[in-house]
């Protein structure tokens, strides 16, 4: 099985860091799948407003997407570039933990890159990412509280 990764940091105006990573998979049979992972800052900012934490001290998230296989990466130019990229929605795997900031998130998903690189972490497996970071929550298994909800629709 090969696997092949790229990865590209986006710094934004707000002083926060969006990164993305593109992890191509060839199976033994030869065809190949390709994922999209985004990890991003929960701050509120002007292109967040109103974020959705599934816990108080979350800071950041992370949602994996399955790539449409429509159109491939293309592993020489930027991702953020890469607008033809077709993220099959939702999310296949999305999780929210907490952080010393961007820096700090952005160590802890390379030390998880490294893992999954090495084959000693299944990339699919919410479990092996919940093991990663033990802090993390599910947040396909955790309903948003009713009240942050609220508070949302009242800021609009």
């Amino acid at each position: 099985m090969g696997l092949r990764v790229a990865v590209d940091i986006l710094k934004l105006g707000s002083g926060h860091t969006n990164v993305a990573w593109a992890l191509r998979v060839n199976g033994d049979e030869g065809a190949a799948r390709e994922t999209l992972w985004l990890l991003y800052s929960l701050a509120v900012r002007d292109v967040l407003p109103f974020p959705i934490k599934y816990r108080d001290d979350a800071t950041h998230e992370v949602t994996i997407y399955a790539l449409s296989a429509a159109v491939g990466i293309r592993f020489e130019r930027p991702l953020w570039k890469q607008s033809l990229l077709v993220p099959r929605q939702p999310s296949f795997l999305a999780f929210q933990f907490p952080a010393d900031g961007d820096d700090d998130a952005l160590v802890q998903m390379q030390v998880a890159m490294a893992r999954v690189m090495a084959g000693q972490m299944n990339p699919d497996s919410i479990a092996d990412w919940l093991r990663q970071f033990p802090r993390a929550v599910d947040i396909y298994a955790e309903p948003v509280e009713d009240k942050k909800r609220d508070k949302r629709k009242n800021k609009r």
